[in-house]
């Protein structure tokens, strides 16, 4: 059976409208011709690639090309169709394998058109020894010269394609939303986001759209300012941060429950661990072959079907008694173009391919969780070695509430961090259900703000912070706040027999809750003292009441 290698499927707009199905057509011929290379006097430049026909190359072994034409009034009803099979052997391997192309071209108005891609690969019939690896999909000449040329515009919706990845600035983030839910959509929006720390990409923007040119729109956020903006416009489930690439298929609806799960993600961590070469190969794989679905015809058997389906309607109207050989004779082709098409689907299965790989990803970003859990457990720095070993034993599923990830937190990172009775008590009492949020900040205080504070004497602990972790974190109030006693002795907690203040407080999100904490020193002990986890009162909010 043969292997989907690449597929695309997009509208293009010609910028003059005469001939511009013959000049389409010549496009196609020009690409196809650069393999077997005939001579000028050669039938294949002859008319019967625009109206159907064969052709088979005399100088090159294996290679054929075949076309199919059904005229039509060029509206969306009837639109003219054509189609092109073109087959040869594969170039690096041709003793064992070939390659087969689908074109399918159709015409809606004089200067509308959409155009169907496909190529496959199987091996040669009766080979016997070792296969070939499986080849990375790359976009083909045909598809760069389209999306380069001057004389067409190609559209997968309401967004232009190209082989270029866009910049996505800050300011940007309504007009992507309206990309990503647009009705009419139909290629994937692949994101990929800043990491914090160096500012650059854990995988390339640019080689990545070039290897999903005609596939794919690909854009990349200029900073983690735009992460920010996105979470607060996409939402939290939707949203894409700190090197991580999101995958936003066609038909997204924010509204949807469970909807997020078609649009995957990987983390930078899991790209960091299979490496830069493998996720890429990974990403262009599941769009180039699998995320793209054609509309209208893509071969020469489904010209022919458009003919048939054409010929009958006009023998019901002008049937009689000599048309009824006619109608049998176009029935029974059409039944076997229906076994056909029914045994390719159910060889395909497509669906259920894609159902199966959605569940494989969501338990490989489970147990992925779960891994990098217990190995920054263990690679936590701790004097108690046996107390760590305890956690890690007892460790049987990852936190479910806000008050079991603070006791996780404290308990993997004593020596770090603690929580106070007010602030464990306040953990209980706060409706903030994101523990995935919860458990990065509070590792974060752990961890990076641990480091700002007490080793890396950092000078501007607020920005570095934010720029690491993408967390947002205020080292004081405002002025009218600081003034108020009443408010301000809300921020006072107690900590091995000393006063502290809590005034420092890290963001969990725009308005509800906040981590209030203390960077505590006292002779060697060094710590994070956590003493409130929600929302004290300012002078801003008590404006607002």
């Amino acid at each position: 059976m043969s292997t989907l290698h690449f597929r695309c499927s997009f509208d293009l707009t010609s910028k003059t409208p005469e001939r511009s199905m013959e000049t389409l057509l010549k496009t196609v011929r020009k690409w196809i011709s650069k393999r077997p290379n005939p001579d000028p006097g050669d039938d294949f430049w002859k008319a019967w690639f625009f109206q159907g026909g064969q052709w088979r190359s005399q100088t090159h072994a294996g290679i054929r090309v075949l076309t199919r034409n059904c005229t039509g009034d060029r509206t969306r009803q009837n639109p003219a169709c054509w189609a092109a099979e073109y087959e040869h052997p594969c170039d690096e391997f041709p003793g064992c394998r070939f390659w087969r192309v689908h074109i399918g071209v159709e015409q809606f108005d004089l200067n509308q058109f959409h155009l169907n891609f496909q190529t496959l690969y199987d091996m040669r019939s009766g080979y016997l020894g070792p296969e070939p690896a499986d080849p990375l999909p790359s976009p083909p000449g045909l598809i760069t010269t389209l999306l380069r040329s001057s004389y067409w515009r190609c559209t997968a919706g309401p967004e232009e394609l190209s082989g270029s990845a866009r910049i996505l600035r800050v300011g940007d983030g309504d007009l992507f939303k309206d990309l990503a839910a647009h009705t009419e959509r139909t290629c994937p929006v692949v994101l990929v986001s800043q990491t914090y720390r160096d500012k650059g990409y854990a995988i390339n923007p640019t080689e990545l759209a070039r290897l999903l040119a005609g596939t794919a729109i690909v854009f990349q956020s200029e900073s983690s300012e735009v992460d920010t903006e996105l979470e607060y416009l996409l939402g939290r489930r939707f949203s894409c941060w700190n090197g991580m690439l999101r995958i936003y298929m066609p038909g997204l609806n924010f509204d949807r429950q469970g909807d997020e799960r078609r649009h995957r993600f990987i983390l930078k961590n899991e790209i960091d661990s299979w490496g830069h070469a493998a996720t890429i190969e990974n990403v262009v794989r599941c769009i180039a072959r699998r995320s793209t679905r054609p509309k209208g015809v893509l071969t020469p058997l489904d010209v022919e079907a458009v003919g048939r389906q054409r010929r009958l309607a006009q023998l019901r109207e002008e049937q009689d008694s000599t048309s009824r050989d006619e109608w049998i004779q176009v029935l029974e082709k059409d039944n076997e173009t229906l076994a056909k098409d029914k045994a390719q689907l159910e060889a395909e299965a497509d669906h259920l391919e894609e159902c199966m790989e959605e569940l494989s990803d969501r338990l490989r970003r489970v147990e992925h969780e779960n891994d990098s859990l217990k190995a920054n457990l263990r690679q936590s720095v701790t004097p108690n070695s046996s107390r760590l070993d305890a956690v890690l034993e007892n460790l049987t599923e990852l936190p479910k509430t806000l008050p079991e990830t603070v006791r996780l937190i404290e308990a993997i990172h004593a020596e770090r961090i603690v929580f106070t009775e007010k602030a464990i008590k306040s953990a209980g009492e706060s409706k903030f259900d994101d523990v995935h949020r919860a458990w990065k900040i509070l590792w974060a205080m752990a961890t990076t703000l641990y480091d700002l504070h007490f080793q890396r004497n950092s000078k501007d602990i607020p920005r570095t912070f934010r720029d690491e972790t993408g967390i947002e974190l205020a080292m004081t109030e405002r002025k009218l706040t600081k003034q108020d006693n009443r408010k301000m002795a809300q921020r006072r907690d107690t900590f091995m027999g000393q006063e502290i203040d809590i005034t420092p407080h890290v963001k969990f999100d725009a308005s509800t809750t906040r981590a209030y904490y203390c960077p505590f020193r006292q002779n060697d002990t060094c710590r994070i003292v956590v003493g409130h986890i929600g929302h004290f009162d300012t002078a801003g909010s008590a404006k607002r009441h």
